[in-house]
């Protein structure tokens, strides 16, 4: 990433504003979706909310997917009566979860069409990296589809005694979605009155 920008265009009055101080802040988000249905983030859950009212320079999207299975093991094996529980070990759902981003500030989609998280993130981990800040209108932000696959199948292992993972089946994958950057103090602009003083 090169250096980052002075200034700060304003959508409402074109003016370049300086940027004054950078706060560091996060939006993060949480969504448990099933197997071939589709889900969506609530539209408030990455909007800027009226506390903060500035606007938002986002570095990286940080994306965690886990995986619920349905207590097979623990029901069959067990006889526990699990009903769900976390899948284990975790497998890379990475290929099984479909994004698309919308920016409301503009009305524009950040993803060209639904992309895989697989293909989003930065190798081996769990970051989008943007090379050049993304920032956001106060008041603004983001709308979040999440488009799962519609079966959600692990290739069972080999081995003699059955493991949870061979027997198990995932029945849900959270998908946890965090915006880091950082809130931006403009310097407040002038007024055409303030300019014709001078």
């Amino acid at each position: 990433m090169g250096r980052l920008p002075d200034t700060y265009r304003d959508p409402n009055t074109n003016q370049d504003l300086p940027i004054l101080v950078r706060q560091p802040y996060m939006i993060t988000g949480e969504l448990d979706v099933s197997a071939g249905v589709k889900d969506s983030f609530p539209q408030a859950q990455f909007i800027t909310d009226e506390a903060t009212a500035k606007p938002l320079e986002i570095h990286r999207m940080i994306v965690r997917l886990t995986a619920f299975d349905n207590g097979t093991f623990a029901n069959t094996v067990l006889g526990i009566g699990i009903v769900s529980q976390l899948y284990e070990p975790q497998p890379d759902v990475s290929g099984m979860i479909e994004l698309k981003i919308i920016d409301l500030s503009r009305d524009e989609t950040v993803t060209k069409n639904e992309s895989l998280v697989l293909g989003l993130q930065t190798a081996n981990c769990q970051t989008w990296e943007w090379e050049e800040p993304f920032t956001v209108d106060d008041l603004s932000g983001f709308l979040i589809d999440v488009i799962p696959a519609t079966s959600f199948t692990i290739n069972a292992g080999s081995a003699t005694v059955p493991s949870p993972d061979e027997i198990g089946v995932i029945l849900t994958i959270r998908v946890e979605i965090t915006f880091e950057g950082y809130l931006l103090d403009l310097q407040q602009p002038t007024s055409p009155t303030d300019q014709t003083a001078k």
